[in-house]
């Protein structure tokens, strides 16, 4: 097996912005090909400042540990993924880069999808969201106008966010997810549902800080909202501390590992009751469909960063009608041209 690491980045078709007045204008991202026996797989890591992550950092270590990598020779992603938590216990970024090619690799090999190895039926399509970030009233509108779509998720945790939501009620018949992006304090959120019709909303993620988790047993309590855990939700490790907190849990990728981190932990939510979310980190194509694979296991999907990239590193999946249609084999996700070209000459970048 033969490993190969490429920095790329692809602009935001509208600059992104989440509470905090965090704002991205583009996507950089680690993509892995794994080759073996004239199969290729692909795997994607973005870089998130908010987890300090490094591009630079995980392509040292990747290429520190490349000849492990390389010889391992057996089919199972499980066992792979043994390696990986060996190779990299700290890097859950570079091991979901890693993982994910691994399954893609084998799946391509065995004409078949992740899910397909996985035992899993890989649905023809799902329902998917699409995000707004914060902007002002005409350009959110303006977004929404441009893509109709049956679901948004919409950014909130800044000032005159109700009155903004109201608005975009009145202008729009679709269903919202909210996501506070951790921004608020308890007394912030109770306003805020309190000035809203909640009866819009399916769901808020991660609405308060961190370090006020303890407080989601009376928020949940009391306002009826179903909440979901993000910032406070990155492994299984992390199921304890959500249990009766929050209602949901968010799985992604990058934060759990990889593929083979989020199969486990899908089957262990069940088990303890929580409703499931795949959220993405504005992955291209190329990450996307690694996310899909775990969507039979899921109630909601957030799986739109295709829609807000300008460009992408691969092409397969179709986003229509509020859904994303999922080809069955992962031979159907065609590699571009242009992410070709970067592994064949360092130092290329997309």
């Amino acid at each position: 097996m033969k490993l190969n690491l490429t920095r790329a980045s692809l602009p935001f078709h509208i600059p992104f912005t989440i509470s905090g007045g965090r704002t991205k204008s583009e996507q950089e991202t680690l993509i892995v090909m794994l080759e073996k026996d004239g199969f290729q797989g692909f795997g994607e890591a973005p870089a998130i400042r908010y987890y300090q992550i490094s591009l630079e950092s995980l392509m040292e270590k990747a290429l520190s540990k490349r000849s492990e990598i390389e010889a391992f020779n057996d089919s199972s992603p499980y066992a792979f993924n043994e390696l990986l938590n060996n190779l990299f216990p700290e890097d859950s970024f570079l091991r979901c880069a890693l993982d994910t090619a691994f399954w893609d690799l084998q799946a391509r090999i065995n004409g078949t999808s992740a899910a397909g190895l996985a035992g899993l039926p890989l649905p023809a399509s799902v329902s998917c969201d699409y995000t707004i970030g914060i902007d002002t009233a005409d350009t959110m509108l303006q977004k929404m106008n441009n893509l109709p779509w049956p679901v948004y998720k919409i950014k909130v945790g800044f000032e005159g966010d109700a009155e903004l939501f109201n608005m975009l009620c009145k202008q729009s018949n679709a269903q919202f997810r909210l996501d506070a992006n951790a921004a608020w304090t308890v007394n912030e959120a109770n306003s805020f549902l309190n000035t809203v019709d909640i009866s819009r909303i399916e769901f808020t993620e991660q609405p308060l800080k961190k370090e006020l988790i303890e407080d989601m047993k009376s928020l949940q309590s009391h306002t009826g909202m179903l909440f979901i855990a993000d910032e406070d939700f990155r492994t299984i490790d992390d199921l304890d501390r959500c249990e009766g907190r929050f209602g949901g849990i968010n799985i992604k990728l990058t934060k759990c590992g990889g593929i083979t981190p989020a199969l486990q932990i899908a089957e262990e939510a069940r088990k303890r009751g929580f409703k499931i979310m795949l959220g993405n980190m504005n992955e291209s194509t190329i990450g996307t469909w690694a996310l899909l694979q775990v969507s039979s296991m899921a109630d909601f999907i957030d799986a739109d960063g295709p829609l807000l990239l300008k460009g992408d590193y691969a092409s397969g999946l179709e986003y229509r009608d509020g859904k994303v249609f999922i080809p069955p084999k992962a031979e159907s996700i065609t590699a571009s041209a242009g992410l070709l070209n970067c592994f064949t000459n360092a130092g290329t970048r997309l």
